[in-house]
C-alpha cells in the first residue's frame, strides 16, 4: 500500500477518534441539560460557564477519589474486555465514515458494523459479570437479553436495508439518498418501519433510559463510570449509524454541516424521549421488544419484499 494512502488513512482515522470523542462529550453535556430541565433544577452549570468542562470534572474527580482496595480492585476480565470494548465504537465509526475501505471489496460494510455491535454485546456480558456485586451482577444478567433483542431487531433493519439496495455496501446506501426523497426512512413503507425499528433497538441494546441504565444511585466508581462512558460512546455512534443510513448521507461541505446537524437533532429527540416516557423495567421491556419490536422489523422486511417485487414488476 502506498505511504500517502497509508497516512492518509491515519489522519482520517484520527479524525474519527476526535469526532466520536467529541461527539460524546456534547452528548453527555446535551443528557445532563435537558434531564435536569425536566426536574426543573439547574444542571451541568458547575464547571465553566455553561457547564461545559463537566464532564472533564467529573473524569478527575472519579479518578482522583479512585482507592485500589480490595473492594474496588479490577479483575483479570475487566482489564482485557473494557480497553477492547472502548475500542469497538472507534472501529464502527471508522468504518461508517469510511477512514478505511478494506471492506469495500466485500460490499458487506453493514454486516462488519453488525458483528462489530454484537462482539461489543458479547464482550460487555463478560464484562457486567465479572467485577460487580451481586445485586449487580442480576440486574446486568438480565440485559444480556436486551443486548440479543435489540440486535435481531438492528438484523432485520439490516436485512431491510439491503433488500431495497441489493447490497450491503455503504456505498450502496449513500447512493440511494443522493436524490428526492433524500432519506431511506421515506422512500418506502418498509425502510419506514426498518427505520423505527432500528432507532427503538438501540435503547435495547444499551439499555439506557427509558429501559434501563447503571442502576447506582451513589456515586460511580472508576468501573462504573468507563463503563458508562463508554455506553455513552456506542449511543453517538448509533445514532450517527441511523442518521448516515435512514436520513442522508453526507455529500458535499452542505451535506456534511447537514448531516452533523441531523445527529444533534436526533440526539435531542433521543433525550426528550427518554426524559418524556416512564422507565421501563428491564423484563417489561424485554417483552416488548420479543412481541412488538421483532415482529414489526418482521413485517417491515416482508412489505419492503412486496414493495420491491411490485416496483420491478
Amino acid at each position: 500500500m502506498n505511504t500517502a494512502l497509508i497516512l492518509f488513512a491515519a489522519i482520517r482515522t484520527l479524525f474519527v477518534a476526535v469526532f466520536l470523542g467529541f461527539g460524546t462529550t456534547i452528548l453527555l453535556y446535551l443528557e445532563r441539560k435537558i434531564f435536569a430541565r425536566a426536574q426543573h433544577r439547574p444542571g451541568a452549570n458547575r464547571a465553566g460557564a455553561y457547564g461545559e468542562w463537566q464532564m472533564a470534572a467529573d473524569f478527575l474527580k472519579v479518578f482522583s477519589k479512585w482507592r485500589g482496595d480490595s473492594q474496588n480492585r479490577e479483575s483479570s476480565i475487566f482489564l482485557t474486555t473494557l480497553p477492547l470494548q472502548l475500542m469497538l465504537p472507534l472501529i464502527f465509526t471508522v468504518v461508517l465514515f469510511g477512514a478505511w475501505h478494506l471492506s469495500s471489496a466485500f460490499n458487506i460494510e453493514l454486516l462488519i458494523l453488525f458483528f462489530l455491535v454484537v462482539l461489543s454485546a458479547v464482550l460487555e456480558s463478560f464484562y457486567l459479570l465479572s467485577g460487580f456485586t451481586s445485586i449487580e451482577k442480576y440486574e446486568y444478567r438480565r440485559h444480556i437479553a436486551l443486548n440479543l433483542a435489540g440486535s435481531c431487531g438492528l438484523l432485520l433493519s439490516i436485512l431491510t436495508v439491503a433488500l431495497h439496495t441489493g447490497s450491503f455496501s455503504l456505498h450502496a446506501v449513500r447512493s440511494l439518498q443522493t436524490h428526492f426523497p433524500f432519506h431511506a426512512v421515506m422512500m418506502s413503507p418498509g425502510l419506514f418501519l426498518a427505520g423505527c425499528v432500528a432507532f427503538l433497538s438501540f435503547f435495547l441494546i444499551l439499555a439506557i433510559r427509558p429501559v434501563g441504565d447503571m442502576g447506582n444511585q451513589g456515586a460511580l466508581t472508576k468501573r462504573q463510570f468507563l463503563f458508562f462512558f463508554y455506553k455513552r460512546m456506542w449511543f453517538f455512534s448509533l445514532i450517527s449509524f441511523w442518521v448516515f443510513v435512514f436520513a442522508g448521507a453526507m455529500d458535499g461541505l452542505f451535506g456534511i454541516v447537514l448531516f452533523f446537524l441531523k445527529i444533534i437533532l436526533l440526539i435531542v429527540f433521543s433525550l426528550v424521549l427518554q426524559t418524556s416516557l416512564p422507565k421501563l423495567r428491564v423484563g417489561d421491556a424485554l417483552e416488548a421488544g420479543v412481541r412488538f419490536l421483532l415482529p414489526l422489523g418482521l413485517i417491515g422486511l416482508l412489505i419492503e419484499l412486496f414493495w420491491i417485487a411490485w416496483w420491478v414488476r
